[in-house]
């Protein structure tokens, strides 16, 4: 059509050089064409390494058993964390949707900026794998003059609730721990959520994700679970062999599979559950797999926080989470508090019209200094 266009022009201001210039133009728009190609295909290329790197939320994660090339060091460096480091008036960070909305922010930044902090913590984007594809984590530490020895801290996994990995509660509890404790935390992912999707009002996606985790046995979101558990033993200076683990909501289902699998890799001492959810179709308490990665676990204590009047938790998947932890070698500690709502650690809850849900500032606190507890006598 250019060809034509421009053809057409040229006939109109002389139409005496229509034949002698057709085959020219015919030419001309073949070279033409020919470098249009070459920069469409440069500009695709360079679309898809802008869209592979705007995936990673922080241009140039590090990747599992790998180093950052240098001329990237400055895009994956440790970046302070603090309530400061979220600005209330916006639920995202870096592009990515961190809030369901500006009073979920609000509620969390307000008790985190309540607590006293008298160290300086960093976090880092960090990229890990499994053998389904990418995820999506954040490490989080204090910030030291010097670098931490090598396997001389331990390691803490969080694992997030249905609304995915970006959740500033997250950021907060790992801040808290860092505060608490001379460790390493990790935030983990287990639906592969680089920009906040989980956050959506459409549950679809996460709905189809959470399926395929659950199905066979769980075999998917087990994986994902022992791979967090294997990225956060490669972070140098983590002790692969005292780790722990703690989930929210969604997040109890991993540790339930983090307690029935053992490796010889890392070894987890402590687990913690608030308002975990454990809803199986079927559970098998000991694995029949005979691999290394899924030989019956002995365990160290696991921490189950309860709220009596959560309609999402039944009494039998109490027991039959329970029952499994116990036959791979777990001290189950089961505490069920009165009164207590499905969330009600978060305080953001107070503004869920659910009635299912709801905070409880003195379950939340009990309930934590549990946690910390149990991390103090397990870890350090």
């Amino acid at each position: 059509e250019r060809k034509h266009y421009f053809y057409k022009i040229l006939c109109n201001h002389n139409h005496l050089l229509r034949q002698p210039y057709l085959n020219v133009f015919d030419r001309m728009q073949k070279f033409n064409f020919q470098v249009l190609l070459l920069i469409s295909v440069a500009t695709l290329s360079c679309c898809e390494a802008f869209v592979r790197l705007s995936s990673s939320r922080s241009f140039g994660l590090q990747h599992l058993n790998s180093s950052p090339p240098s001329g990237m060091q400055n895009f994956i460096a440790w970046s302070p964390l603090t309530p400061n480091t979220f600005d209330e008036d916006d639920i995202t960070l870096d592009g990515c949707q961190i809030a369901k909305d500006k009073e979920y922010l609000g509620a969390i930044l307000k008790q985190w900026n309540a607590e006293e902090r008298s160290l300086e913590v960093e976090t880092q984007p960090y990229e890990y794998k499994d053998d389904e594809g990418n995820l999506f984590g954040r490490l989080v530490r204090r910030t030291k003059s010097e670098e931490a020895d090598k396997n001389s801290l331990p390691g803490i996994l969080l694992f997030h609730t249905g609304a995915g990995p970006l959740d500033v509660s997250l950021f907060y509890k790992a801040e808290s721990l860092a505060q608490k404790f001379d460790c390493v935390v990790l935030i983990c992912d287990i639906v592969s959520d680089c920009y906040g999707w989980g956050w959506r009002e459409d549950r679809t996606h996460m709905s189809e994700i959470q399926d395929s985790l659950m199905a066979d046995d769980a075999s998917f979101l087990r994986l994902r679970a022992t791979s967090a558990a294997e990225a956060l033993s490669s972070v140098p200076e983590v002790d692969p062999q005292r780790l722990a683990a703690i989930g929210w909501c969604l997040g109890g289902q991993p540790i339930l599979e983090l307690g029935r699998v053992k490796s010889a890799a890392y070894s987890i001492r402590a687990m913690a559950t608030f308002h975990g959810v454990f809803q199986r179709d079927e559970l098998a308490p000991v694995l029949t797999d005979e691999s290394p990665s899924s030989e019956s676990a002995s365990g160290g204590t696991v921490l189950i926080c309860n709220g009596k009047d959560d309609p999402f938790v039944s009494a039998k998947d109490l027991e039959d989470s329970k029952n499994c932890f116990e036959a791979n070698g777990w001290t189950v500690d089961l505490q069920q508090y009165e009164g207590a709502k499905h969330g009600f650690s978060n305080p953001a809850q107070e503004f869920n019209k659910d009635p299912a849900f709801g905070y409880n500032e003195e379950v939340a606190t009990k309930s934590w200094d549990a946690t910390l507890q149990l991390l103090e006598k397990q870890l350090f």
